[in-house]
């Protein structure tokens, strides 16, 4: 009998501390959440993050709960663009890295550099040991790029290079740094730096690194990379199997390409197979009006007018619907139809509010009604 009570003892025992175990291992209620959040913000919900986040607020959850929720409040409220219920939101929330983090990048949006620096310099202690360390790095180079200090911004760069070589954003980081190169005019190590990405294994990176590589070979290379560059685009383009962005962005290089190096039909050719390739109106429609403009620059002013009221007819918004109605007049006014320019003009003017496109409106419409030999309207126009 005492060895059974002692058996039923024992089991009691065990079974209590594997409960207590279980029970420490459990997060908290509202710590169990978060990963649910967190999967609303990589999916792109949002404003479902953003309800998920507030209901957990509403339940007085602990310090750190409470924190976490905040940070993931901040970033569903990024997603949607409120960057100044962002900064209400943090206000006066301490220096934790996340928490700054997110203000910085609330200012960073709204184009408040000088002020992103400064929350960024208010950091507490832990920045260096926090997971946002890197988001921070990589933030305070994005700012002092947005602010003009090249030197600065590949400098973070750099340092995050060095700090986080496995980082996921190891790709993004080695694309900036490129950049800086660019923008500094140290072309040679710009030219490496894509380079070096070419040789990567994801077929998206190595595509977007051609296509950058390319542009700035024929831009900002002398005439003798130019057949590089093209032979690097057409077979961008080709490739039915790249991504349609690029291939698309590749024959709009490829044409400009062409047009600087004195191809005129190819750089043609080029650009429509862009727009061939263009299955939006919101692509599409821009692609037409810059080919315009390239055979204007050609004296095909047929063409172009062709191109331009295909574009008129499929216009995705009044504002590139304006930009198309301009460059129409302009070809009238180069293919010396004088009138049909006045009366194009006339129709741009009715309807735009952009003060350099006024300017130019008026002024070819000056010209045209010149031309006519027009000239007390012509005075009244152009001294508009």
């Amino acid at each position: 009998m005492r060895q059974t009570c002692f058996s039923i003892i024992l089991v009691s025992l065990v079974f209590c501390t594997h409960a207590a175990v279980a029970q420490g291992a459990v997060p908290s209620p509202a710590g169990a959440r978060f990963p649910i959040i967190q999967a609303s913000l990589d999916d792109g919900f949002f404003s479902l993050a953003e309800q998920q986040a507030r209901g957990l607020l509403r339940e007085d959850p602990s310090e750190e709960d409470a924190n976490e929720a905040l940070l993931l409040l901040s970033h569903a409220l990024w997603g949607q663009k409120r960057y100044s219920e962002m900064l209400d939101l943090l206000d006066g929330r301490g220096t934790g890295p996340g928490l700054v983090y997110w203000r910085a990048r609330a200012h960073y949006e709204i184009r408040q550099y000088e002020q992103a620096l400064e929350v960024l310099d208010s950091v507490g202690e832990e920045k260096d040991t926090s997971r946002f360390a890197p988001y921070l790095l990589r933030l305070h180079g994005h700012i002092e790029q947005r602010a003009g200090e090249l030197i600065a911004a590949e400098a973070s760069f750099a340092r995050f290079a060095e700090n986080y070589p496995d980082h996921p954003e190891r790709i993004e980081n080695e694309f900036d740094l490129a950049e800086m190169y660019t923008l500094q005019k140290r072309i040679p190590e710009a030219i490496a730096s894509y380079e070096s990405l070419v040789r990567e294994e994801d077929n998206i990176t190595v595509q977007r690194a051609q296509l950058k590589l390319a542009h700035v070979l024929y831009t900002q290379g002398a005439a003798e990379n130019f057949d590089r560059a093209r032979n690097l685009l057409d077979s961008l383009g080709v490739n039915e199997n790249n991504r349609l962005s690029y291939r698309i962005d590749a024959y709009v290089d490829l044409g400009a390409l062409e047009e600087q190096a004195g191809r005129k039909q190819e750089s043609f050719d080029a650009m429509r197979k862009a727009i061939a390739l263009s299955p939006d109106a919101r692509q599409r429609v821009p692609l037409k009006l810059a080919l315009a403009r390239m055979l204007l620059r050609a004296d095909d002013t047929r063409g172009a007018l062709r191109l331009l009221e295909e574009g008129l007819v499929e216009a995705p918004n009044t504002l590139t619907a304006a930009e198309l109605q301009l460059t129409k007049a302009d070809a009238m006014l180069q293919a010396k139809r004088h009138q049909n320019a006045v009366d194009a003009y006339q129709v741009y003017l009715d309807v735009a509010d952009d003060p350099a496109g006024l300017a130019q409106a008026y002024f070819g419409k000056g010209l045209a009604l010149w031309e006519l030999e027009r000239y007390a309207e012509s005075a009244v126009v152009l001294d508009k």
